[in-house]
């Protein structure tokens, strides 16, 4: 795609878009419902953040919730909530409808759930401070670009937005001194010792894997940490530009500590990768991209587009249609881009990642193998699509923990011809006798 130019204020997430090429598809009551707390919250945080300086906006300026309470399965609100990473979310929006046909069992519910996760998100905010501090006395540059950072940056509190761990960057070469930190906070991997691994396989292991996770058992609970040294395994599908990222740092604030993040734009393109590479098969997702959209200026919108690869450039116009679609932006005409063009050419892939928003679980069992044929229809190349499936082939994690140049590859060639064939055939025997 060439070099755009945008004159006029990017996109406003207030009012209904025109949208002609919107799907024909019909949304559950339930999910509209959901769709419907979004748009409030989303409404909320940018008259908010127009009227700061008259201390914000009261919820009589919202306009209300239209539900005909008799269609909803109220029911599947808690469980739709969490399908989606939306707990606060639909609890401030159910809560505010003053219909007496909302059951008090589900508001309940949701309030019970909502407090659990306020809890949690503030655990994992004082954990990523003490964290960050031990990784700036060791001098060790670490990037939280998810979680409270996110929620304290573009939501404006912990408390509004739900996340479940902690995502960290750090350059490939300082994972075993980050390893080190870890392991004096109490964390231990979740899998196989890296200590113990040949360091003959070490390269491999850095080039073909992009994170590792990380647990810590609490008296609440545990805290997980996903450790990455890269944003994911195939650098020619979405690359980690470390010497953007390290070298001109970016920083919040959270709990008084100094908390590096991403870049604005680094952090909308991200946000748009991330949401796409898994069919926006959560609404949270899409909510934290039209957030980071709202806040770019025209100019950071048009270098954004410039100077992004042709695979992320589809990942950003792809997330700016699906929120088109949902009603979450509007006025895309006249925004120095033939969306026209683009939503005939991504109806196939708006559909797919709209189904996959829809759809009542957010991974089915044959998701590993669909999201990668789904990468390389997004991406527009093959390698994304035949790059896996031979890495797959190759020695795992588990696999290069034996140690030794042979033993990794046997261990993957018995579990491919031998081990997973007899699981294959105890599942289709378990299944015809199901039958």
């Amino acid at each position: 795609m060439n070099c755009i130019t945008a004159s006029t204020p990017l996109l406003s997430l207030l009012g209904a878009p025109d949208s002609p090429d919107m799907t024909t598809a019909k949304l559950s009551a339930e999910f509209e419902l959901i769709l419907q707390c979004v748009r409030r919250q989303l409404d909320q945080i940018n008259a908010a953040g127009a009227t700061q300086a008259l201390g914000g906006v009261g919820e009589d300026c919202l306009a209300p919730i239209q539900v005909d309470a008799d269609k909803v399965d109220w029911e599947q609100i808690p469980r739709l909530a969490w399908r989606h990473k939306l707990a606060p979310v639909v609890y401030s929006g159910v809560s505010s409808l003053k219909s007496p046909d909302v059951p008090g069992e589900i508001i309940a519910n949701l309030r019970k759930t909502n407090s659990a996760v306020v809890r949690e998100s503030m655990a994992l905010a004082g954990e990523l401070v003490r964290i960050v501090r031990l990784f700036r006395k060791a001098n060790l540059p670490i990037v939280a670009f998810k979680g409270p950072t996110l929620a304290s940056d573009l939501y404006g509190g912990l408390h509004c937005r739900q996340f479940i761990d902690l995502d960290l960057l750090i350059r490939p070469r300082d994972l075993f001194p980050a390893l080190q930190i870890f392991d004096e906070l109490g964390y231990r991997l979740n899998g196989p010792s890296l200590q113990h691994m040949d360091r003959r396989h070490l390269p491999s292991f850095l080039a073909r894997f992009n994170d590792q996770a990380l647990v810590r058992q609490t008296p609440t609970g545990r805290s997980i940490v996903e450790l990455h040294w890269r944003f994911t395994n195939d650098p020619s599908f979405f690359t980690t530009d470390y010497d953007v990222i390290f070298d001109m740092p970016n920083f919040t604030s959270l709990g008084g500590q100094k908390v590096q993040i991403l870049a604005p734009c680094q952090q909308l393109i991200y946000l748009a990768f991330h949401c796409t590479k898994h069919q926006c098969t959560r609404l949270s997702w899409l909510c934290d991209f039209a957030l980071a959209l709202n806040r770019m200026s025209p100019a950071e919108w048009t270098k954004v587009i410039c100077e992004a690869t042709p695979t992320a450039q589809r990942c950003l116009i792809a997330a700016v249609l699906m929120l088109e679609q949902l009603g979450l932006v509007s006025n895309l005409k006249d925004r120095g881009i033939d969306f026209v063009h683009w939503r005939r050419g991504m109806k196939p892939v708006l559909s797919t990642m709209l189904g996959a928003l829809t759809a009542d679980e957010a991974f089915r069992p044959t998701a590993t193998f669909k999201l990668v044929f789904w990468r390389a229809r997004l991406s527009g190349k093959w390698r994304p699509f035949l790059v896996p499936p031979l890495r797959y082939m190759l020695p795992q994690p588990d696999d290069l923990a034996k140690g030794g140049r042979v033993r990794p590859y046997l261990s993957r060639w018995y579990y491919l011809v031998i081990f997973w064939p007899r699981l294959l055939r105890k599942a289709c025997i378990g299944l015809k006798d199901a039958e």
